[in-house]
């Protein structure tokens, strides 16, 4: 996760609350992400485009963790 973070990103993670949920799609977070990825400013971005950027990060991270399983 944070490989995909910072490199995609470019933006640290944090330590939080355990026991705090996590919700990207639909959040300022989101459109921030998205934002970055699209590279755009992220009040430029539709519902669409927000929702994608989260599904590709989720993605990218998945593809990494299987990745790492395999070796």
């Amino acid at each position: 996760m944070a490989s995909v973070w910072e490199t995609i990103l470019q933006l640290p993670i944090l330590p939080r609350d355990a026991t705090t949920g996590v919700s990207l799609v639909g959040g300022p977070l989101a459109a921030k992400c998205a934002a970055i990825m699209h590279g755009r400013e992220a009040e430029t971005l539709t519902e669409a485009e927000v929702k994608d950027g989260g599904e590709a990060l989720v993605n990218m991270v998945g593809g990494n963790r299987k990745a790492l399983v395999r070796r």
